[in-house]
């Protein structure tokens, strides 16, 4: 089967042949999605054709019949038949984590499922997963996904989980079901890869080079190729968070930022801003920042005789989510407010505005007046002045004195690392046309693409344009090692001694034997003779 494109409603589908190496050339960097495109894999659209069918009509809106959750009970499902009826209309069956699943029943007929369980890399935080919701193939049950979700939610609560996750699949859905549940985006992982060989999937994880004896100083990618495998990429995935206890929200951040802020007092630059703990007189302990313009509202703080003390805002529920203002300012003369820090460039974003309004409103609940402090306000009065000013403040503070060049060697391992993973793997070429592999890197590999439509090699570009190529890129002369070479005109392969010396040749002889050379000069001479005759 080939890869190939339908279309269903307004919706559409593709699928991608894993036992075709030209349908899998386009994906080798992740699939193209978009909101009105669903894309399956080849083994997935055989394996579990009626699965993906329902998917598909069910994305595109297409039901026999429309129920209301009002009128299903949704209660705990037995496991046995959750499971038979997940195996029979999810696209990835059931889930060997689960823990416990809920159904949605009318009478005692079985619409939909929901199950919770674990998950084997998120076993450090007190979360369940959701990793399974369908419903019967053809029937749309209105109000059914919230109704199943607040059984889980009740089970969660009991079981004293901190939050509900769950993992949307970009090539499949852009998660829209996850917004109207009220889940919060935690993450976004980019296209991730699995191998292929002989139209089977194979995981990154069996061929990680400890588990496959890799020779030394090969990479996972080329000892894979070596192999026979292909790398296919997918799309992506989003991790999504529902809180179910929000006072947990607020004890895992900080938990991640003692974390990270203690990574940073070490010189472990692992995250993009500043992070760590400034030491205030003021508030007789350490205050936690953020960033480097938190770290500099906080030192202009501790400096400003109109300030009695300053800490953290508690969170609160906004308008959409929990909020986390960054700092309550209490004043010398009894009064306080509530401040943001933002840079003055992110003001303008329509999620910031929201955030701005929800810490106002949260704000005037309190009696309290509310304060957007930016880079305006500081005495620096840029942002790269600001930030400089804070690699300063913290080598200082730290009474490190190679403070910067840790930094500056750790960004440059980091920039190294991110060079040999992402930019340097190059991408091994058969040409056609010089019958050699070219390895290229895959930036240099699209643009050629892009501009030629297939690859071209060098030597295969200067013949389109009419150029000889170079010497190193002309062919072998395969009949060297016998003393012989190929007439270029009589295609008579000759002993070297029929051919003339050319010193710029590459084997040191003419490209045409002698006879054919003598050929071509008295037919250049009579075509001169008559030329100058005729004038």
């Amino acid at each position: 089967m080939n890869s190939n494109l339908m279309q269903c409603g307004e919706l559409t589908v593709m699928v991608i042949d894993l036992a075709n190496a030209e349908a899998l050339e386009g994906i080798d960097h992740g699939i193209t999605t978009a909101p009105d495109r669903v894309t399956f894999f080849s083994d997935e659209w055989e394996n579990r054709r009626s699965p993906c069918e329902a998917f598909v009509r069910a994305r595109a809106g297409l039901f026999d019949r429309r129920v209301g959750a009002r009128s299903c009970a949704a209660r705990d499902a037995p496991r046995a038949e959750a499971a038979a009826f997940l195996k029979q209309y999810h696209l990835q069956g059931a889930s060997r984590l689960s823990m416990v699943a809920f159904g949605l029943y009318e009478n005692d007929d079985l619409l939909g499922v929901m199950s919770l369980g674990h998950h084997h890399r998120q076993i450090e935080h007190n979360w369940v997963v959701l990793d399974r919701l369908c419903f019967a193939p053809g029937v749309q049950v209105v109000g059914g996904t919230s109704r199943l979700f607040a059984q889980a939610c009740t089970w969660a609560r009991d079981q004293q989980y901190d939050a509900v996750i769950s993992f949307s699949d970009n090539r499949l859905t852009p998660g829209a079901v996850y917004e109207r549940l009220g889940f919060e985006k935690r993450q976004v992982y980019r296209p991730d890869y699995f191998y292929v060989r002989d139209g089977r999937r194979i995981s990154k994880q069996s061929q990680r080079k400890s588990h496959t004896a890799c020779p030394e100083g090969m990479t996972e990618w080329a000892w894979a190729s070596a192999r026979g495998l292909r790398r296919v990429y997918d799309a992506g995935k989003v991790c999504w968070i529902y809180h179910v206890n929000p006072d947990a929200k607020e004890t895992e951040r900080l938990h991640m930022s003692e974390v990270i802020a203690k990574r940073h007092a070490e010189g472990v630059f692992k995250n993009a801003h500043m992070r760590g703990y400034f030491q205030s007189a003021k508030n007789a302990g350490d205050v936690y920042f953020g960033s480097s313009y938190e770290l500099r509202c906080m030192f202009e703080l501790e400096a400003d005789a109109a300030v009695r003390s300053f800490r953290r805002c508690e969170a609160f529920k906004g308008s959409r989510g929990w909020r986390n203002p960054d700092l309550r300012v209490a004043f010398v003369d009894g009064h306080e407010e509530i401040w943001e820090v933002k840079p003055a460039q992110m003001i303008e974003k329509p999620e910031v505005k929201l955030q701005i309004v929800d810490s106002f409103v949260y704000a005037s609940g309190l009696g309290l007046s509310m304060r957007v402090w930016t880079e305006r306000d500081s005495a620096l009065g840029t942002c790269n002045a600001i930030i400089k000013w804070a690699h300063a403040y913290l080598a200082d503070q730290q009474g490190d004195p190679h403070y910067s060049e840790r930094k500056k060697a750790q960004r440059k391992a980091i920039a190294a690392r991110h060079y040999v993973k992402e930019q340097a793997a190059s991408v091994t070429v058969h040409c056609d046309y010089c019958k050699k592999d070219h390895v290229v890197l895959p930036r240099t590999y699209a643009r050629n693409i892009a501009r030629n439509g297939i690859y071209t090699c060098e030597a295969m570009a200067g013949h389109k344009g009419g150029s000889k190529p170079k010497l190193s890129l002309r062919k072998e002369n395969p009949h060297a090692a016998d003393g012989k070479k190929e007439c270029c005109r009589c295609h008579q392969v000759q002993p070297f001694e029929a051919f003339d010396i050319r010193a710029k040749s590459r084997d040191g002889y003419a490209h045409a034997c002698k006879a054919c050379c003598s050929i071509a000069n008295a037919a250049r001479y009579l075509t001169r003779k008559a030329h100058t005759c005729a004038c």
